[in-house]
């Protein structure tokens, strides 16, 4: 009686944990689309870049240096999903899209500027 016991709250205790992870990539899923009322920063057209992934936020980002400099760099956090084929980090891509708002940008070196990015078009370079 105690054994069936025992597996009726292991059951119930997988059962409400498989439950409660879902729901946090349910969350995590929905925080990867941009604010849509966040501010519009620019527009970029053809711009070249590097993708890198966040760990942390598990978000990729397109890197790119700015025409003429040696030390800033935009980093666009892209709003959904990048394609398939281009979740690699150190992909050289180029892309065009809208730079947003990003509220509460993590510390970063000096000369580097955080923007939500929604891609309107991205190739591989």
């Amino acid at each position: 009686m105690r054994n069936i016991l025992l597996g009726l709250v292991a059951s119930v205790t997988v059962a409400f944990t498989s439950c409660q992870g879902s729901n946090v990539d349910k969350q995590a899923a929905s925080t990867t689309t941009c604010d849509p009322t966040s501010k519009t920063v620019r527009t970029v057209t053809d711009v070249a870049g590097v993708v890198y992934r966040d760990e942390p936020s598990q978000r990729y980002q397109i890197h790119a240096a700015q025409a003429g400099t040696v030390d800033v760099v935009d980093v666009g956090v892209v709003c959904g999903t990048l394609p398939s084929e281009l979740q690699k980090e150190g992909t050289k891509v180029v892309f065009s899209g809208i730079y947003k708002e990003y509220v509460a940008p993590p510390s970063a070196p000096a000369g580097t500027t955080f923007y939500n990015l929604e891609l309107t078009k991205v190739a591989a370079q």
